[in-house]
């Protein structure tokens, strides 16, 4: 948009004035704008923690779609919501059936007193759950989609114990857990069940 400018024929003082005010104006949009964009910067440098993989609040809730990898096409519904929350603790329900607790602790989030994702969110990050599984942060920076949508800079932490038990669970910033492959004994049978999420909230609002 060209600058207004006072043309009076009077005096050629006047639109120097007003061209000279419009330029001071922009110079100070101009310097505004890059303040702005150097703030924004600043905060996308900041590190992320496990907290910001595992966003928890009360009322949040999330849903997925639970696949049996072994029963083609046999889908069934899972949801996760927290019912309570004291301070850096969480009372979360699975399907109105079963409930664990959840925390924020130094370092990480746990669940039912088991770390379960660690700081730093690293490629290689590797701790000791409480039966001796090992747990570790495979990879980083990774896009996975789901039914509710693609998602970028998600991680991967692999869960590994006895007998080749391995669990692998994707975790995208700001949302929580996305996606999940587990393995589940159904009379005496080990069937995998990957879960993908179908929608979430950190407001109650599903």
């Amino acid at each position: 948009m060209r600058p207004e400018v006072n043309v009076s024929a009077s005096s050629g003082y006047s639109v120097f004035v007003s061209a000279k005010r419009w330029s001071l104006v922009l110079l100070a949009g101009l310097l505004s704008t890059a303040c702005a964009t150097t703030q924004v910067v600043r905060e996308a440098q900041r590190p992320q923690t496990a907290r910001d993989y595992l966003p928890l609040r009360a009322n949040a809730a999330w849903s997925y779609d639970a696949r049996d990898q072994s029963r083609a096409g046999v889908t069934t519904l899972v949801t996760l919501r927290v019912e309570r929350q004291d301070g850096d603790t969480f009372v979360v329900n699975q399907g109105g059936r079963t409930t664990s607790i959840y925390s924020y602790a130094q370092g990480g989030v746990l669940r039912n007193a088991e770390t379960i994702l660690a700081d730093p969110i690293v490629r290689g990050t590797s701790w000791e759950g409480n039966d001796g599984d090992t747990y570790t942060i495979r990879e980083v920076g990774l896009r996975r989609q789901t039914p509710a949508g693609t998602f970028a800079n998600v991680i991967e932490v692999v869960r590994s114990g006895r007998a080749n038990f391995i669990e692998r669970s994707w975790y995208a910033p700001g949302v929580g857990m996305i996606e999940s492959l587990s393995p589940v004994v159904i009379d005496h049978e080990i069937h995998e069940f990957r879960l993908l999420l179908r929608g979430y909230t950190l407001d109650g609002e599903l």
